[in-house]
């Protein structure tokens, strides 16, 4: 190889690093073999039309019985705890419960984590009681652009989008303690789901997974559960698909269905 060649090669590899070693700390930038892909298992989650648009205040009684996404340590793809030498804890201490429904212009959640102690101690989003909806909006797979999210909410309502608090998130939380645990309710418009104007319709499927760490101590969390693939803040390995079945609400309360499983 002639001297020049070997030289602008050089230069190329080094550019290269020292992207990559600027980058790698920032969550949701698309750095080639920064992680590789988990194709998960799991079947799609689904969000169903709705009739009446609820109202995001915390409160679960105006969501229909219709069917849900159910995460727990046995039906999680992973599950992490802190210290790692402690078994998972039992679903009335971690488990969740999603319903999803969409207009034409959002989409919104319904949760139920059981817990049995919440803590809000942390300035990190993570540590604390928090759920975090992971999306690559257009599926194609490829973290770093406006349609890749990894909302964060806490249970004392705290917000973010990539743990970052700060940044104005332009999602609509509420959130509510309850006997067994607490309740959350997100609204996200789809302008700000997929970074451009991209109405909602029926058959639209999304890169989707659902995270929860659960902290019973204070300080550090104590678990980490991710319902599709090993990770959310660059990566969404499940599906959310879009049905045109609608959601009747308001409808019994979502307890009976809990009590029962």
């Amino acid at each position: 190889m002639k001297p020049l060649a070997i030289a602008f090669l050089l230069i190329t590899i080094l550019l290269t690093l020292t992207a990559t070693i600027s980058m790698g700390a920032q969550p949701g930038v698309d750095i080639p073999g920064d992680r590789a892909p988990v194709l998960s298992a799991q079947p799609p989650a689904q969000a169903f039309q709705a009739v009446e648009t609820p109202v995001i205040d915390g409160d679960l009684s105006d969501w229909g019985l219709f069917p849900h996404l159910y995460m727990d340590k046995d039906t999680a793809d992973f599950v992490r705890v802190e210290p790692d030498s402690d078994p998972p804890p039992e679903p009335a201490d971690a488990s969740v419960y999603q319903w999803a429904m969409w207009s034409g212009t959002d989409l919104f959640f319904g949760l139920h984590i059981d817990d049995d102690v919440i803590v809000n101690d942390s300035e990190l989003v993570w540590w604390d009681d928090e759920i975090e909806l992971a999306f690559i909006g257009a599926f194609d797979g490829i973290p770093g652009g406006g349609d890749d999210h990894q909302y964060t909410v806490n249970a004392d309502g705290r917000k973010s989008d990539f743990g970052i608090p700060a940044t104005p998130v332009p999602i609509e939380v509420g959130t509510s303690v309850v006997p067994d645990g607490w309740d959350v309710e997100v609204r996200i418009a789809a302008e700000d789901l997929y970074g451009v104007n991209a109405p909602l319709v029926a058959g639209k499927t999304m890169a989707f997974s659902l995270g929860l760490h659960d902290d019973d101590t204070g300080g550090y969390y104590d678990l980490h559960m991710i319902w599709a693939g090993n990770a959310t803040w660059n990566q969404a390995d499940g599906e959310l698909q879009l049905v045109e079945d609608f959601a009747a609400i308001p409808q019994p309360l979502y307890l009976p269905i809990i009590s029962a499983q």
